[in-house]
């Protein structure tokens, strides 16, 4: 499920890497929901 931007990008300290992985992280979950919404599972 989407949820609204909470990015380290946003913390100037938190530094590049930080801001990376979160959104990283944010597009796999996506990807995951993406997946169970819209494709037909395998054993269909």
């Amino acid at each position: 499920m989407w949820k609204p931007c909470s990015c380290a990008c946003l913390d100037p300290a938190a530094g590049l890497h930080a801001c990376l992985t979160q959104f990283l992280d944010r597009v796999g979950d996506l990807g995951v929901g993406i997946s169970r919404d819209f494709l037909v599972p395998m054993a269909a």
